[in-house]
């Protein structure tokens, strides 16, 4: 419990930089998001929303990003749940969503249990 506090604190503290996004476009107007994963693990993010309308993708209802280290954007809608999976590597992962300017976070240290936030 005390490491995916004290990722979930990290994974806040990216969000204020979440402004150079990882998408880019008109699509990509929703909730702000920050991976953290300080020892440089690696990740999958896997996000479901309710279907959204984005110019050239047609209507779109998953986000799935994987990556290692830090990461940053913006997801298509401000209503989502997501799910941050650590895939490999050393130490733990955490991330964060922002509606309204709140933050909600969550990490984990264990592949088998992934980090979960939902935001409406």
């Amino acid at each position: 419990m005390r490491v995916a506090l004290i990722i979930a604190v990290l994974a806040v503290a990216g969000v204020a930089q979440a402004q150079a996004t990882r998408q880019t476009g008109e699509g990509y107007q929703g909730a702000h998001f920050a991976v953290a994963a300080p020892g440089g693990a690696s990740w999958t993010l896997n996000c479901g929303f309710p279907p959204h309308q984005m110019a050239g993708a047609g209507t779109v209802n998953r986000f799935d990003l994987e990556g290692q280290g830090r990461a940053a954007g913006r997801l298509p809608t401000y209503r989502a749940w997501c799910a941050l999976t650590k895939t490999g590597g050393e130490g733990p992962v955490g991330f964060a969503l922002v509606k309204d300017g709140t933050p909600s976070a969550a990490g984990t240290n264990d592949p088998a249990e992934p980090a979960r936030v939902e935001i409406f």
